[in-house]
C-alpha cells in the first residue's frame, strides 16, 4: 500500500494574534479621537458664534444708549432754549412740556405798585382785601389756581431750608417757599421786591390738585412777571 502523504496543520502565531489586536486597538483609538474632535470643533465653532452674537447684540445696545442720549441731550438743549420744562423718565421716552403760548394773554400793569405780568384770558382778576388802607392788594384766579400780589411794608417770614425753591421771573430768579398744603394745594410764597425804603411787593402763587398738571400753567405766569420800580 502506499503511503499517503501527511497535511501539516499549522497552529495559530500568538505573536500574530497579538498584532492583529495591536491594530485594531489602534484604529479603533483613531476612530474615537476623529469623533470627540469633531464634536470639541462644533462645539467650538457654536460657542464662538454665540460669543459674536452677544458681542453685536452688546454693541448694538451700546450704539442705542449713546444715540438715545445723543437725542435726549439735544432735545432737553432745544427745550431748555425755548423755557420748557423737560422730564426724563429711564423707561419711557422723554416727555417735553412746551411752554404755554401767551398770544392770547391779558397783560396786568401797575405802575404804582411796580409790578407787571401776564396771565390767561380765562383768568379772573379781583381785587384783595388788605389789613390797612397802606396796602393794596390784587388776586388772578383760574381753574389752574392762583397768583396773589400784595404791595405795602412789613412783608417777611422764614422758611426751613428744605421747602427753599428757585423760581424764575421775566428778568430774574428768586427763592420761594414751596409748601403743600393739608387741602393737596402747592404754594410758592416768599417771592418778594423792594420798591422803596417804605414799600415792597409780595406774591403768592397757589397750585390747584392735580399738581402735576397744574404747577407749570403757574410757573409759566411768574415766567412773565417784571418789576419796574425800586431795585
Amino acid at each position: 500500500m502506499e503511503e499517503q502523504p501527511k497535511t501539516l496543520e499549522r497552529s495559530p502565531n500568538p505573536d500574530n494574534q497579538h498584532t492583529h489586536r495591536v491594530l485594531l486597538y489602534a484604529v479603533g483609538a483613531i476612530f474615537l479621537s476623529l469623533i470627540v474632535g469633531g464634536a470639541g470643533y462644533m462645539l467650538g465653532v457654536n460657542n464662538t458664534t454665540s460669543s459674536q452674537a452677544q458681542t453685536q447684540r452688546a454693541t448694538f445696545s451700546q450704539t442705542q444708549v449713546a444715540q438715545t442720549q445723543k437725542t435726549t441731550s439735544s432735545q432737553a438743549q432745544a427745550a431748555q432754549a425755548q423755557g420748557a420744562t423737560y422730564y426724563i423718565s429711564p423707561t419711557i421716552a422723554p416727555v417735553i412740556t412746551p411752554v404755554t403760548t401767551t398770544i392770547n394773554w391779558k397783560t396786568y400793569t401797575n405802575e404804582d405798585a411796580g409790578i407787571t405780568f401776564q396771565y390767561p384770558s380765562t383768568w379772573s382778576e379781583q381785587d384783595a382785601p388788605t389789613a390797612t388802607p397802606d396796602f393794596g392788594g390784587v388776586t388772578f384766579t383760574g381753574a389752574e389756581g392762583n397768583i396773589n400780589v400784595q404791595w405795602g411794608s412789613g412783608f417777611g417770614g422764614g422758611c426751613e431750608v428744605q421747602f427753599h425753591k428757585t423760581i424764575q421771573l421775566k428778568n430774574e430768579t428768586q427763592d420761594s417757599c414751596d409748601l403743600v398744603q393739608t387741602d393737596g394745594t402747592e404754594v410758592f410764597s416768599q417771592i418778594g421786591h423792594i420798591n422803596s425804603s417804605t414799600q415792597g411787593l409780595n406774591i403768592r402763587a397757589t397750585v390747584n390738585s392735580p399738581m402735576a398738571t397744574n404747577r407749570d400753567m403757574i410757573l409759566n405766569v411768574l415766567k412773565t412777571v417784571a418789576f419796574t420800580k425800586g431795585q
